[in-house]
């Protein structure tokens, strides 16, 4: 009998010893095999419809970007790998869509970080993600009602014609003795604003401007352009069939569409290469300017099998996110905007294809310096192609010209 009971103890310590092995093997496993765990991005943006050429560029970049960073593994944090899990949504460019969309990313999908929210969208959401600090990047333009000191969760990583209007207009002084620069544009809140901004860099520099704001259903703009060419500009905004009107009128001299992002294939298809030559653009990012911005280009290409004029203008939307996480050592939105923050004090760069880009804004923004400011390319058309003339670096923050 007390044979039977040591053998039967002997069997239980093996079984607990067994056990511990078996216990210690996995623990040891589980301290060697990184946790993965997934970081909540959302957006809304017009997929179909009207406006979904101007949603559709930005979801191919933020994917784009969003598919590197995962198939390249991810960011360890303190044993942890992290992927991101984007969540998309269309508003159809429908503000009350877009609201129900962000309530939904927010308080069902448990989002983080909002990506490249714009326009309607942008402004009706901004609040519910600011009451849930949610980080947000946007391509919204205006002033307070975007950055501010109470807002300090938003972050603008694009930069739009209005942030390089002095430095555009400075180069092009210089370099084609501009005097008179006249307007012929579309009567809209976001283009009256941007063109009074160029107005203002004029002023600033010396240069005459006259402008005339027209419907986006006009399609006669021969007694517009009457009007503007008759008091001899050097230099005049025009889309591509206002363009060719001009220059049946006689217009000899320069033209541009620095105000928006030109489409070349349009410009020269609608007004004729012979029209077309010589019009010059700076929203364009020219992709042969760097190593990196040509591998963007060939992926971009291969995947998409088309390439965005301003693909690389969205990158930052992402990126600067990616970049806070990894000098933050941290997922959290809030340790991610305290850590931009640090980088703006110190003016480190933000990395991005086309080159460094830096945060500035805050003589704009209430001391906040929450506007991504990055190379200017100044490009023209010349035989039916687009040309690089020459790479302005990022302005200055004494280059803002201050929000009225």
């Amino acid at each position: 009998m007390v044979r039977i009971q040591k053998l039967l103890l002997a069997c239980v310590l093996l079984l607990i010893l067994s056990l511990a092995c078996i216990a210690c093997t996995t623990s040891e496993e589980e301290a060697q095999t990184p946790q993965t765990q997934y970081i909540k991005m959302g957006s809304s943006l017009p997929l179909t419809g009207m406006a979904s050429y101007l949603g559709l560029p930005r979801q191919r970049a933020i994917d784009f970007v969003i598919e590197e960073f995962n198939e390249a593994g991810g960011i360890v944090i303190d044993g942890v790998t992290y992927l991101i899990d984007m969540t998309w949504y269309d508003d159809a460019y429908d503000p009350v869509r877009g609201r129900t969309n962000v309530e939904k990313l927010i308080y069902e999908d448990d989002v983080d970080y909002l990506i490249g929210l714009f326009t309607s969208t942008f402004s009706t959401a901004s609040s519910l993600a600011l009451e849930n600090k949610v980080l947000v990047t946007t391509t919204a333009t205006g002033g307070e009602e975007v950055i501010s000191p109470e807002r300090r969760y938003i972050f603008r990583p694009y930069m739009d014609s209005t942030v390089g209007a002095y430095n555009t207009m400075k180069w092009l002084v210089e370099n084609y003795d501009i005097e008179r620069f006249a307007f012929l544009q579309i009567d809209s809140k976001g283009s009256r604003d941007v063109t009074e901004m160029y107005q203002r860099a004029c002023e600033k520099l010396g240069v005459e401007t006259s402008v005339v704001y027209h419907s986006v259903f006009d399609a006669d703009y021969y007694p517009m352009l009457t009007s503007l060419l008759a008091d001899d500009p050097d230099l005049l905004f025009v889309g591509p069939d206002a363009l060719k009107q001009a220059r049946q009128l006689g217009y000899t001299g320069k033209v541009t569409g620095m105000l928006s992002t030109v489409d070349v294939s349009r410009v020269v298809g609608t007004a004729g290469v012979d029209n077309a030559e010589g019009y010059l653009m700076s929203l364009n990012l020219d992709w042969n300017i760097t190593p990196e911005a040509v591998e963007f280009h060939d992926k971009y290409l291969a995947k998409y099998g088309q390439y965005d004029a301003q693909a690389l203008s969205y990158v930052g939307l992402i990126e600067i996110i990616l970049q806070g996480i990894e000098k933050a050592d941290s997922v959290d939105p809030t340790d991610v905007m305290t850590a931009l923050d640090q980088m703006a004090e110190v003016n480190e760069p933000i990395h991005l294809p086309i080159g460094d880009a830096y945060w500035a804004g805050a003589s704009r923004y209430g001391g906040v310096p929450h506007q991504l400011v990055w190379p200017i390319h100044i490009m023209d058309i010349h035989d039916g192609e687009a040309r690089l003339l020459a790479v302005l670096p990022p302005p200055s923050e004494e280059d803002l010209l201050p929000l009225e």
